[in-house]
């Protein structure tokens, strides 16, 4: 894909929080381009600073965030340069839906005020266009019934409607970016594949660009056209979903893959050894070097830099470092 075809870009984000034991380095030059059309996965172990990413492209930071350095561009524009338009692109040109619907949405209204409110505060239209728009989107989302249920409390859905409840409010100002945090793991595995394939029929139907993040490989491979792996807030591989998962190079790629159950595989499950090191101190050079079979002296000395070593696909590691 062209420059052109880029919808957002995140170039060397780091983000510092300020708390009572210290300053946590959440985001150590975080770096990832969203494709038109694409569902572009942001994978790693709870912490890595997924959620953290997500919420800084929204502006959603809490107070105690400090954005050290970098930039984000949505649509040519940086969104950090300019506070007042990242405001009204929020909810609009980027929404998202969020881990748990259950806690996302007011249990004191019923699901039709919800939607009809957003609908309301994005477009010009009346209360009763907003209320016609509010059904379709229930109905386009596969709820059934969708006039009935515009008149529930969230509380009378299962998980899995409530979540297509989410889904129906994000897509509700016709947004070009949906930011999908783990929108299935609160539900059970059944509602889990509904939710994917809902996910998949939206992008095919509205030409959406999803950011999808997660912690499971499976869901990569099932929805992600490429995929961003994170450690202890850095970016280390990025590539094609085709690529990573058949031909990973990063060593913590590698051991994330070879720790996952495969059927058929008949060796004993791999194990990163080591633990993830506390971002109020992490470690200097590679994060991940204290873990790494492969690491070198200048491993702990230097911040590899991303180097492409095949079309598409980036990985940040010495062991692929330009001369070597």
């Amino acid at each position: 894909m062209s420059q052109n075809d880029v919808l957002l870009s995140v170039r060397d984000l780091v983000i510092h929080f300020v708390t009572y034991d210290g300053i946590v380095k959440a985001l150590d030059g975080v770096s990832f381009d969203i494709y038109r059309g694409e569902v572009f996965g942001l994978i790693g172990e709870t912490g890595c600073g997924k959620t953290v990413t997500s919420l800084s492209i929204l502006g959603l930071l809490p107070e105690n965030a400090r954005i050290i350095s970098g930039k984000i561009f949505f649509k040519g524009e940086n969104l950090l340069e300019n506070p007042e338009k990242l405001r009204g692109i929020r909810g609009k040109g980027i929404s998202m839906i969020f881990q748990d619907p259950a806690t996302s949405l007011n249990p004191l209204y019923k699901v039709g005020d919800q939607i009809t409110k957003v609908i309301l505060t994005h477009q010009n239209v009346s209360k009763e266009k907003a209320r016609k728009k509010a059904i379709n989107l229930l109905k386009s989302v596969g709820l059934p019934d969708p006039e009935r249920i515009m008149n529930f409390y969230p509380f009378e859905l299962s998980g899995g409607m409530q979540q297509r409840v989410m889904i129906a409010i994000a897509l509700s100002s016709n947004p070009d970016l949906l930011i999908a945090d783990e929108p299935t793991s609160a539900l059970d595995v059944t509602v889990q594949a509904q939710i994917l394939d809902l996910l998949k029929k939206i992008r095919d139907e509205r030409n959406i660009s999803i950011l999808f993040i997660t912690h499971n490989f499976g869901i990569v491979a099932e929805i992600c056209d490429r995929v961003g792996v994170m450690y202890a807030g850095t970016v280390v591989e990025i590539g094609s979903v085709e690529n990573i998962l058949s031909n990973p190079m990063h060593p913590y790629t590698k051991g994330l893959l070879a720790s996952i159950p495969m059927p058929g595989r008949r060796q004993k499950l791999a194990i990163i050894r080591g633990t993830i090191p506390s971002l109020l101190d992490p470690p200097p050079g590679c994060r991940f070097h204290p873990r790494c079979p492969n690491a070198m002296d200048i491993c702990r000395k230097e911040k590899p830099e991303s180097v492409e070593v095949e079309d598409g696909h980036f990985v940040a590691c010495h062991l692929f470092r330009r001369g070597m």
